[in-house]
């Protein structure tokens, strides 16, 4: 007997790239499983509600973290004086 079924899959809004076709799933449960396992354990990021494979979230959120990390060093520069 088939039966059809829901079943969800993640997909960078950078590169198209499956999170699934990576794992030993073929899809999950519910967006919120998907979601969880591709961000605790497989290092997918969501910035501004999209989501991204690590790649893709890096090259994204590397300048952020730059300018953050250059005010760190600023501010407690400043502080230090």
């Amino acid at each position: 007997m088939f039966k059809e079924v829901i079943g969800y899959d993640l997909i960078c809004d950078g590169c198209g790239d499956s999170y699934c076709k990576n794992t030993e799933y073929f899809c999950y449960a519910s967006e919120e499983d998907t979601e969880a396992f591709a961000t605790e354990y497989d290092d997918w990021g969501i910035h501004e509600k999209k989501h991204y494979c690590p790649d893709c979230y890096k090259e994204i959120m590397q300048p952020i973290w730059d300018d953050v990390a250059a005010q760190e060093e600023h501010d407690y520069k400043q502080a230090t004086r």
